[in-house]
């Protein structure tokens, strides 16, 4: 039976974007150099609550993403631990090219976070939808990509970016009031792979919060068929490793 910690049951209610933003606060504490770059999003982010602890590590750069993404590799290149964040299309599209020089031909320790990826904003039409930006970013050589697999686990997976302090994307996907998901068993700690259920005869590997849904279906099949379907939540997509997954 599936054990929700009293963290995966907030982060659910408030959603992915909001957890994103109090999992910054938390990632401070640890984190002392810290500091977010914004394109006029910070409130989408969830960062009202780090922006008024630590106004002078937020900076707000407005609505221009080329200039979001080189002044992090700036800051990022001098030495700091640095986040860049806007909706997801504008960051990956718009500054695309300031990402491929930077974050790779550079190798600038920038993570960049992209809110509302895949179609969660769908009521605002298509530019604020994107699904493109994995094929864009992994196009780019030597940037990580994560896609968090529950909200739960944002605060997990961003920490393990800020340590090893690499060209990054981080893409938050879903809304509030996502049903969670059994993230109580992690199979590869430098992978962040989970095993959501123990089947061997048919393995789903899902990412993102698509994976709410996957095992929304998983829970309505019959036992018989139930008992042969192993699912892992994969929430580092690139590079793929998945040698723990039998």
């Amino acid at each position: 039976m599936m054990e929700l910690t009293k963290h995966q049951k907030n982060s659910a209610l408030i959603g992915p974007r909001a957890s994103f933003g109090l999992a910054c606060l938390e990632a401070k504490k640890t984190f002392k150099d810290l500091t977010i770059f914004t394109a006029d999003t910070y409130t989408s982010a969830g960062l009202l609550r780090f922006k008024k602890k630590y106004p002078i590590d937020l900076i707000e750069v407005s609505i221009a993403e080329q200039v979001l993404v080189s002044s992090a590799a700036g800051y990022g290149l001098s030495g700091g631990k640095v986040i860049a964040t806007t909706f997801a299309p504008f960051i990956t599209m718009r500054a695309y090219e300031m990402i491929r020089h930077n974050l790779g031909y550079m190798g600038a320790p920038v993570l960049i976070v992209g809110l509302a990826a895949g179609v969660a904003f769908g009521q605002l039409g298509y530019t604020h939808c994107c699904i493109e930006d994995v094929s864009i970013v992994s196009s780019i050589p030597g940037i990580e990509i994560y896609s968090p697999i529950d909200a739960g686990l944002i605060n997990i997976v961003l920490e393990e970016i800020l340590r090893k302090n690499r060209p990054s994307y981080l893409r938050i996907t879903g809304e509030p009031a996502l049903k969670p998901i059994p993230i109580n068993k992690q199979i590869d700690k430098e992978n962040l792979i989970y095993q959501l259920t123990e089947g061997s005869q048919i393995q789903i590997l899902t990412t993102g919060s698509i994976s709410s849904f996957v095992y929304g279906a998983y829970k309505l099949l019959e036992k018989d068929f139930k008992d042969k379907v192993g699912i892992y939540g994969i929430n580092r997509i690139t590079p793929l490793k998945l040698d723990t997954v039998k």
